[in-house]
């Protein structure tokens, strides 16, 4: 059976830029926010649970971000399968990028090589985690991405059904992990809605520079 083929170029290209500029809102509201938690931790009561809202809108843009890696899965794939190993790894790397710095940024990194005590503590939990997880993450996510991806140079060929649909497998799959890694399964569903809400914005984009 002969599966046409799906040109996402444009979409991926924007999904990129959309991906690392969540990103980068990310750390800066986590900052911020943590900063606000650390100085009037003692004042405001109830600061705990503040503090615990406060995390939830840093959670949502990183999972959103995580989302819009997600498209380059399927031209990733059959990148490999062509043997475009150089495609294949830049390809991979933007599907890989934002999830590593969201769970880095969220325990991975800033629990294992920085000092954990501190972010066990509400009143530097948010702060710590964006400083010692999320701004060094994502500087290097940036950093490696001017280094190695080019719009124009990226494979801008069709991707076919065929990989669409593994795509589509590995990316519930993906999605459903992060969320049973944080102990939450609905994280991965907002993750998957993450995704489609990105892939639909994108396409609106494309189309409103159109007119």
């Amino acid at each position: 059976m002969h599966m046409n083929p799906i040109n996402l170029h444009d979409i991926e290209n924007r999904l990129v830029r959309q991906s690392l500029v969540l990103l980068a809102l990310a750390v800066v509201y986590g900052t911020a926010a943590g900063a606000v938690v650390t100085m009037y931790y003692e004042v405001v009561p109830n600061m705990g649970v503040i503090d615990d809202r406060l995390g939830s809108v840093q959670a949502v843009l990183f999972v959103l971000a995580a989302g819009s890696g997600l498209i380059h899965l399927p031209r990733a794939l059959q990148q490999l399968v062509n043997k475009s190993w150089r495609q294949a790894i830049i390809q991979a790397f933007l599907f890989l990028g934002p999830a590593f710095v969201f769970v880095g940024s969220d325990g991975l990194v800033s629990h294992l090589l920085w000092w954990g005590p501190i972010s066990d503590t509400n009143r530097y939990h948010i702060l710590h985690h964006s400083l010692f997880g999320g701004v060094p993450l994502t500087l290097l996510y940036g950093l490696a991405l001017r280094r190695w991806w080019a719009p124009t140079a990226a494979a801008a060929g069709p991707v076919s059904r065929i990989f669409l649909a593994i795509g589509a497998a590995f990316a519930i799959i993906f999605s459903l992990g992060i969320g049973i890694l944080f102990g939450a399964p609905s994280v991965g569903l907002i993750l998957i809605a993450g995704l489609l809400a990105s892939v639909v914005y994108a396409r609106f984009a494309k189309e409103r520079v159109r007119l």
